[in-house]
C-alpha cells in the first residue's frame, strides 16, 4: 500500500505574468491570457465574461439584443443593427431579415419582446421606423415577417392575389390586409393563391352586404377576415412602428407609434388579447395632458405597466373583462420631473422599475410615485 503523498497547491497569488518567458514563470502565477479563477471542485476554471459565449456575432452596430428560453427548453438569441435582424440557428448567426431590409437609425435602440402565441414562443421586434416584426425559427423561409403584412390585389371587381405563405383552402377566421390596384364598380370577388373566386362583403345596418361602386379606393390598405363564408370586411388596423412596445395582460401595446406617414407622440395603442396580429381601432389612448412624447413602456407585473414620457409618467392598468378599447386604465404617476433617455434605459426588478433620467440620475419607480436613488 503506497503511502500518503502530500501534493501542493499552488495560487496564482501573484497573478498573470507575460514579460518573461512562460519556463521562468514561478508556478504562483499564471502565463495564459485568459482571467482565471479556482473553482469548488479544485479546477482552475476562465472566469465567465473572459470566454466567448457565443460564436462571432453579427455585423454593423448591434442596437438591440435579447435571449429567451423556447418551449423546448432550448436557449435562442437574437441581434438587430440598422438594417439586419441576425438570429442563432443551427449554432451560428444567421441573416433572418427577409428581403425587405430594416430602415433604422444608430440613434433609436430596438426593442425585442418575447410573446407566447400558439403554440410557439416568438420575438417582436420594433426599431421606431419599420411596422413590427415577428420572428421564430418556424417561420416560412426562416425569416422575420412583418406582423401584419399587406397584400397588392390585381384587378377590377374581380381580385387577384398571392399571400406569402401561400394556402391550398382559405384559413378560417384569418385577417388579410389588401390593396386594390382598381376601384371597385360594384360587388366584389377575391381570390388568393388560385384557391377560387370567393364574395368580399361589407356590414351595414346591421346586415352583412355587398360592396357598392366606389367603397373600395385604389391604393388605400382594407383589412378583412375570411369567415367561412366571405371576405368580410373589418376595422382592425395594420401594426405600427412604435418607439417601445411591451406585454402587458397578454396583450402587444405600443408607445410613440408611427401609423402609415404619421406620427402619433402621445399615443399608446394596444392588440386583442393573446393575438399579437390582431390590433383594434378603437384600442388606443391618446396622453395629451402633458404634451411631452412618450420615450418607453415597461411592465409592472402581469398586468400593469408604466409608460413613460421626457418629463411624465402613467400607470397603465389592466381592466379585466373589459373590451378592446376599455382594456386599460390610465393614471397620472405623482412625484414625476424627468424621464428616461432611452426605452433601453428602464429595467423592471424586484417590483420596481428602474430608470437612468435625463438628469443623468437613476430613478425608481413603484406605479404610484417617483423618487431618484442616486
Amino acid at each position: 500500500m503506497r503511502g500518503l503523498q502530500v501534493w501542493p497547491l499552488y495560487i496564482p497569488i501573484n497573478g498573470l505574468i507575460a514579460n518573461i518567458p512562460p519556463h521562468l514563470v514561478d508556478q504562483q502565477s499564471l502565463i495564459a491570457g485568459q482571467n482565471m479563477w479556482l473553482d469548488l471542485d479544485g479546477y482552475y476554471k476562465p472566469r465567465f465574461g473572459y470566454k466567448p459565449y457565443l460564436p462571432m456575432g453579427p455585423g454593423g452596430v448591434i442596437l438591440g439584443l435579447e435571449w429567451w428560453t423556447d418551449v423546448d427548453g432550448t436557449s435562442r438569441y437574437i441581434a438587430v443593427n440598422e438594417t439586419q435582424i441576425w438570429a442563432i440557428v443551427g449554432g451560428v448567426w444567421t441573416n433572418v431579415t427577409g428581403t425587405t431590409p430594416l430602415a433604422g437609425d444608430a440613434s433609436d435602440l430596438v426593442t425585442i419582446v418575447p410573446y407566447f402565441q400558439g403554440t410557439d414562443i416568438s420575438v417582436l421586434i420594433t426599431n421606431n421606423a419599420d411596422p413590427i416584426r415577428i420572428w421564430n425559427e418556424n417561420n416560412p423561409g426562416g425569416n422575420a415577417l412583418f406582423l401584419t403584412p399587406t397584400y397588392a390585389l390585381t384587378g377590377t371587381n374581380n381580385y387577384v392575389g398571392t399571400t406569402s405563405p401561400t394556402f391550398a383552402t382559405y384559413p378560417l377566421n384569418t385577417q388579410f390586409f389588401f390593396t386594390f390596384q382598381n376601384n371597385n364598380t360594384g360587388s366584389v370577388q377575391i381570390n388568393l393563391n388560385g384557391v377560387g373566386l370567393q364574395p368580399a362583403k361589407k356590414v351595414s345596418g346591421g346586415s352583412i352586404v355587398n360592396f357598392t361602386s366606389g367603397d373600395l379606393v385604389a391604393g388605400t390598405t382594407y383589412n378583412f377576415t375570411w369567415d367561412g363564408t366571405e371576405f368580410l370586411l373589418g376595422t382592425n388596423l395594420l401594426a405600427p412602428a412604435a418607439r417601445d412596445i411591451a406585454v402587458v395582460a397578454q396583450r402587444v401595446v405600443a408607445v410613440n407609434v408611427l401609423q402609415g406617414a404619421t406620427r402619433y407622440p402621445q399615443m399608446v395603442t394596444w392588440t386583442a388579447a393573446f393575438d399579437a396580429t390582431v390590433w383594434p381601432a378603437l384600442a388606443f389612448q391618446q396622453l395629451l395632458d402633458t404634451g411631452d412624447p412618450l420615450i418607453a413602456v415597461a411592465s409592472l407585473g402581469e398586468t400593469a405597466a408604466v409608460v413613460f414620457g421626457e418629463e411624465s409618467q402613467w400607470l397603465m392598468s389592466a381592466v379585466q373583462g373589459a373590451q378592446d378599447q376599455n382594456a386599460f386604465t390610465f393614471t397620472p404617476v405623482r412625484s414625476v420631473t424627468i424621464g428616461p433617455v432611452s426605452p433601453k434605459a428602464v429595467v423592471s426588478a424586484e417590483g420596481l422599475i428602474y430608470y437612468f433620467a435625463r438628469d443623468t440620475r437613476i430613478w425608481a419607480t413603484d406605479g404610484n410615485s417617483t423618487t431618484p436613488i442616486s
